[in-house]
């Protein structure tokens, strides 16, 4: 079941209108940025899937370590989707069974249930138009102490 009533207001909007919630320090993310380690994938098609995922998310400025079993979940999906739909395309949508009878190509059934799939981990991800509003950024840890957090060292 989706996510019900209005789609949230991005953080930085809220603070633009001057709306700003309580709850805003809780929402933000408190995950490590950075690219998670590669998995082992199946294929070819997970493992391009994994690097355009990794770019992606990390242009958004949303990727962490911790995201890592999500991404190999949705690159292996992806793979999967892409072989029951190319199957579906070659053997067509509507087979002829042995008395002559016609039924749906039970690969339709798995492709649906793999877009779908898709579909619900881009959504985890904040990569769908109506969920990126609720992803917020990785905050960048700051490692600097002291007064270098604020000078600039010369010298």
């Amino acid at each position: 079941m989706g996510k019900r009533g209005p789609q949230p207001m991005p953080e930085a909007t809220k603070r633009l209108t001057g709306k700003p919630t309580d709850m805003s320090k809780e929402t933000e993310s408190a995950a490590v940025p950075g690219i998670p380690q590669r998995p082992e994938l199946s294929d070819d098609i997970a493992n391009e899937a994994w690097d355009i995922l990794c770019e992606e998310l990390s242009k958004m400025e949303v990727l962490a370590t911790s995201d890592q079993m999500i991404m190999e979940l949705f690159c292996e999906t992806k793979s999967l989707w892409i072989a029951a739909k190319l199957a579906l395309l070659s053997e067509g949508s509507v087979l002829e069974g042995a008395k002559g009878g016609s039924y749906v190509n039970p690969r339709a059934n798995l492709e649906t249930m793999y877009a779908k799939r898709l579909e619900s981990y881009l959504s985890a991800m904040g990569l769908s138009p109506a969920s990126r509003a609720g992803v917020s950024k990785v905050p960048r840890i700051d490692t600097k102490e002291g007064k270098s957090r604020f000078f600039k060292v010369v010298g």
